[in-house]
């Protein structure tokens, strides 16, 4: 088992963030869950040593999103991208990240989110790049919107992504905030809208070319060394599994008091636990199920659970207040959070019984 989620800090967290998930709301920036988040280390446990982290390894860091996520899938979706934007720092060209930045990052002094769906899954039918870069003495200018970038109003750093017009991608840095950056107001949206997850505009942002992360390149995201938390990877299938014994907890308790509903409850905790075994297996890289396979089984079973659970309240889960209600709305995330095609189809032959 993880030596985070063996400590003290984390069982504290938690037990905390059961108490009090945070908000789903626009307003509802989860300031204070995110304190405790760093109160029990957990800016650090992605970093590595070398710069103040813990440096945990990738199985770590699946069973961290696992129990974080069943506690508060807000807090954990924050989280993680976050550590998406750190990934991508530590795998940028040598030389281009300095040491105390990562050491600011560990810290908790910086704050860093990520925008770059739009490389990958968001608004690839455009004809036209979302975000355009042209190239200028020393570096790159930066022009367009960056749909889906979580926190930035809060955040000091956005690391976002760009295509030339012949087609490469790059990776940079940008500052929060500048003149030439455009955070929107937060997206409405039906569940976790207290992530404030806003368009980002770009107008004709300045990036030297020593705050390139990589590329230009083609499918830029693909590239740089290590395991970055790709679309369809195994960190979403560990998120969605997490929630998914969330929804469980809750449904279980309806359980407690009708006994009828005890065999739903086991058949869903066991495909939970074999999802579990199947994705340390993959991880491990003895899996006999691709990522996007994973990624499938794992959004069916969040989907499924928190639907079991509302069915079980009857009447009473309908309302919007109750928290079956709100982990139904919350579990067709999972649906459009990076999906990449295989994953969409998977999804859409389950949904269409085909």
């Amino acid at each position: 088992m993880s030596r985070v989620i063996q400590s003290d800090e984390f069982r504290d967290l938690c037990q905390r963030l059961q108490r009090q998930p945070a908000k789903d709301g626009t307003g509802d920036w989860p300031a204070q869950q995110l304190q405790w988040l760093g109160d029990a280390g957990g800016w650090r446990w992605n970093m590595p040593q070398s710069c103040g982290g813990l440096g945990c390894s990738s199985v770590e860091m699946l069973q961290i999103y696992r129990d974080l996520s069943a506690c508060c899938l807000t807090t954990a979706f924050v989280l993680t991208q976050r550590n998406a934007a750190c990934q991508r720092l530590l795998q940028a060209r040598e030389g281009v990240v300095s040491t105390q930045l990562l050491q600011d990052l560990a810290a908790g002094r910086v704050m860093a989110t990520v925008g770059i769906s739009h490389l990958t899954t968001s608004r690839q039918y455009l004809a036209n790049p979302a975000v355009l870069a042209e190239p200028v003495a020393g570096g790159w200018v930066l022009t367009g919107t960056v749909p889906w970038a979580t926190g930035a109003a809060s955040s000091q750093l956005l690391v976002t992504g760009a295509t030339t017009e012949s087609g490469l991608q790059l990776l940079a840095v940008v500052p929060l905030p500048q003149d030439a950056v455009s955070v929107g107001v937060p997206a409405e949206l039906l569940g976790l809208s207290a992530a404030c997850t806003s368009e980002v505009r770009l107008s004709g942002v300045y990036v030297l070319e020593g705050d390139v992360l990589q590329g230009p390149a083609e499918r830029v995201l693909s590239g740089g060394s290590g395991s970055a938390p790709a679309a369809g990877s195994l960190s979403t299938s560990a998120v969605a599994l997490g929630f998914a014994e969330g929804a469980l907890a809750g449904f279980s308790q309806e359980a407690e008091l009708r006994g009828e509903l005890v065999p739903y409850v086991q058949r869903l905790r066991q495909e939970s636990r074999e999802l579990w075994e199947q994705l340390l297996r993959s991880a491990n890289g003895v899996g006999e199920l691709t990522a996007e396979q994973l990624r499938g089984r794992s959004n069916s079973l969040a989907l499924r659970t928190a639907q079991a659970w509302l069915a079980a309240t009857r009447g009473a889960g309908y309302q919007r207040i109750h928290p079956a209600s709100r982990a139904v709305r919350e579990s067709l995330f999972f649906l459009v959070w990076s999906c990449p095609q295989a994953v969409l189809e998977w999804q859409l032959q389950e949904l269409t019984m085909d």
